[in-house]
């Protein structure tokens, strides 16, 4: 039997999940936690080894017991809770220790910042490894008296709507610019919200959009897949063919040979673009030079006949 007011620690028997950084900061501190004794509870794979290391401990004491939760009356008189952990910190444990008045002895871990943040008086730090502020940790958690209720305001930290503002605070969209402090204080950010609703609001429109849309390869699928099978193969010869010989005095040329190169490309791959608008433009005009040859020889030729014809 454990008396009133004393410290444990309890999760898993796993060396990842605290057990091991505690035998090691317990190795460590040696004399400076003489006398102290934690109880532990836990069971899984490692058990057998928490408990070897447990008994060379020549200071402070351990005793290991069957894994049990903190709904079990067994954990209701402890005052403290140590949770040495940094691999796994057990987040679950320290809120549920905190909830019911414990002080919780931690390391100064990034998981760990929300009960540095709401609970500078409940919780104890110490950094990784340091196993004098362990001590020092753990004797003053210990010296704070037996558990005792949260404030309100600490209370209420750990409910769930306290827990459901945190995260809508966390996925809060923010204006990285600007005089604006959200995305709906803006009025083209309002205005396209209202258009996408009422877009989606339309159950025949919706209908159209996504038949229109989902599952059908667009063109850009097409114009990529085909310059992956040509235009970037014939690219890379290219800039091998290049690199074989260029020399310092003809770098300038051969980076505009291949730019044009690209840009040649980039005509093949996307209509409309300035080389493809130039190249048709230009086939344009071919084709009515040729018509306009084409109607002047139909002409003389019809000319001709005439003559032969008078002739006649």
């Amino acid at each position: 039997e454990h008396q009133g007011g004393g410290a444990y620690y309890l999760g898993k028997a796993s060396l990842q999940k605290g057990w091991g950084e505690l035998l090691e900061l317990l190795a460590k501190a040696g004399p400076l936690l003489e006398g102290l004794h934690i109880d532990g509870y836990g069971s899984g794979a490692d058990k057998k080894s928490i408990l070897k290391s447990a008994a060379a401990l020549e200071h402070a004491s351990l005793k290991m017991s069957n894994g049990i939760d903190h709904a079990n009356e067994v954990i209701h008189p402890y005052s403290v809770l140590i949770n040495a952990s940094t691999s796994d910190v057990l987040c679950t444990v320290n809120v549920e220790a905190l909830a019911m008045g414990k002080r919780c002895v931690l390391a100064r871990h990034p998981s760990n910042n929300f009960f540095e943040e709401h609970f500078p008086n409940r919780c104890h730090f110490f950094e990784v490894g340091d196993a004098v502020g362990f001590c020092r940790a753990v004797k003053d958690a210990l010296a704070a008296g037996p558990a005792q209720q949260l404030p309100d305001v600490q209370r209420h930290a750990l409910t769930w709507d306290a827990a459901c503002e945190r995260l809508f605070c966390a996925a809060e969209v923010r204006v990285l610019s600007g005089r604006y402090q959200r995305p709906s204080e803006a009025a083209a950010s309002r205005l396209a919200y209202r258009l996408h609703q009422t877009t989606m609001k339309d159950r025949l429109l919706l209908d159209v959009i996504k038949g229109a849309t989902l599952g059908t390869k667009t063109p850009w699928d097409e114009y990529l897949n085909e310059w992956r099978r040509e235009g970037l193969g014939k690219l890379k010869v290219q800039a091998r063919l290049m690199e074989r010989g260029i020399r310092p005095v003809h770098l300038q040329e051969h980076e505009r040979y291949i730019l044009e190169r690209i840009k040649e490309l980039s005509g093949n791959m996307i209509p409309g673009s300035p080389s493809q608008r130039g190249r048709t433009d230009g086939d344009t005009s071919a084709a009515a030079r040729d018509t306009s040859v084409s109607t002047e020889v139909t002409d003389g030729e019809l000319e001709q006949a005439s003559d032969r014809r008078r002739g006649g």
